[in-house]
């Protein structure tokens, strides 16, 4: 790991920006330098070299990777709002949730540069995370009214 903090700050006091910080919470500072825009669930690679993060930068929430020189890449999933995701321990796919506005929240997967997802839980999941060997996906979800992992 880099040594390294990401997180969400509000330096504004209204828009969530992806900020970062060294891990004794020195240097302080802005990732991804996106005012008036919306951002959340900053998640680091694997390398400790980029994070991923959701934003509102465009129409409905969608996912980046952020270099730690700023530099943003947009990552192609679905044209609906997305959150909350999570790189794989190789690097090589995220899981992430589908927010439907209709319907149950889905979990999905996508190779790490974006293209064909995956829907890996469609019965209203969120937040997913990998566990440490990257062979399963960890969730909260709710059926019959409980919510559970």
């Amino acid at each position: 790991m880099s040594g390294k903090i990401a997180y969400v700050c509000t330096l504004d006091k209204v828009h969530n920006q992806i900020c970062i910080m060294n891990a004794d919470g020195s240097d302080q500072h802005v990732l991804v330098d996106w005012p008036m825009v919306q951002s959340y669930y900053p998640s680091f690679a694997p390398n400790g070299q980029s994070v991923i993060f959701a934003s509102l930068y465009d129409k409905e929430f969608a996912l980046y990777e952020a270099t730690l020189d700023g530099e943003v890449t947009p990552i192609p999933t679905v044209d609906q709002e997305v959150a909350a995701p999570a790189i794989s321990p190789d690097g090589k796919c995220i899981a992430f949730t589908i927010v439907s506005d209709v319907g149950p929240n889905a979990i999905a997967i996508t190779p790490r540069q974006g293209g064909k997802v995956t829907i890996v839980y469609p019965d209203d999941g969120w937040d997913p995370t990998w566990s440490p060997d990257g062979s399963q996906i960890l969730f909260a979800g709710s059926s019959s009214g409980h919510i559970h992992l």
